[in-house]
């Protein structure tokens, strides 16, 4: 055969044309994967996003009831933030070691950063509570 043969021409021709649109189909079909995964990509994102405004504005409002709560407390007597502090601690300590909690709520960062005077009445209280329980501790433990 020579390189004038119609066959071969047309053989060569397909087995080319062959080559190029396996090229054509693999570029296309990366580009709409690309495609594809970069509109998961956003639809995730922007699921994400909402989720995170959600808890942003949830956690604001438990701020503000918070706030609330604890102005009241502040103005009440010193018998009913004690017992306030030790459920709070109590409940603390059990959300912590059931893993709903990272730490301790008022030394938390995100809370330090968000309700820097929420945290710091907090841990006054704390502070004030656990003196009280020494002092009382003391008073009460027998003398030789």
């Amino acid at each position: 055969m020579n390189k004038e043969d119609p066959f071969l021409a047309e053989a060569q021709g397909m087995a080319n044309g062959a080559i190029m649109g396996r090229r054509q189909g693999r570029e296309q079909g990366y580009a709409q994967g690309w495609d594809e995964a970069i509109a998961l990509a956003n639809q995730k994102i922007t699921a994400l996003t909402q989720e995170k405004n959600d808890l942003a504005w949830g956690f604001n409002a438990l701020l503000a009831v918070t706030a609330a709560a604890l102005d009241t407390l502040e103005k009440g007597p010193a018998g009913q933030r004690h017992a306030v502090v030790m459920d709070y601690l109590s409940k603390v300590d059990s959300w912590r070691q059931s893993g709903h909690l990272r730490g301790i709520p008022h030394a938390d960062p995100v809370m330090r950063l968000k309700s820097p005077e929420t945290a710091m009445q907090m841990q006054s209280w704390v502070e004030a509570a656990i003196a009280q329980a020494k002092l009382q501790k003391r008073d009460s433990a027998p003398t030789p």
